[in-house]
């Protein structure tokens, strides 16, 4: 069970990276698509939450622009350590 919510959250992360920014309509069809369940809205803040908690990574909204969800300080990401851990994470999970 651990190991699955790992994978799910290291998934949210790469889609999240990936895509800049993502509503979470968007986020639940391709959830579904990858894991053949439905992503619950109180699961995603859930997710959101651990995946502050297990990597130190902030996930924002951006309610001005149709509430789209986004990492908050990609630049800082995608060119320290974090980034370089998520990447190899992917890596292993694709």
């Amino acid at each position: 069970m651990a190991n699955n919510l790992f994978t799910k959250y290291v998934w949210m992360l790469s889609t999240m990276y990936h895509a800049g920014k993502v509503s979470y309509s968007d986020l639940n069809r391709k959830y579904v698509e990858k894991f053949k369940e439905k992503l619950p809205l109180r699961t995603f803040h859930n997710h959101k939450d651990a995946i502050e908690e297990l990597f130190g990574v902030k996930i924002k909204c951006d309610r001005k622009n149709g509430f789209k969800y986004y990492i908050a300080g990609i630049e800082n990401i995608k060119n320290g350590e974090l980034g370089k851990l998520i990447q190899e994470l992917l890596q292993e999970k694709n």
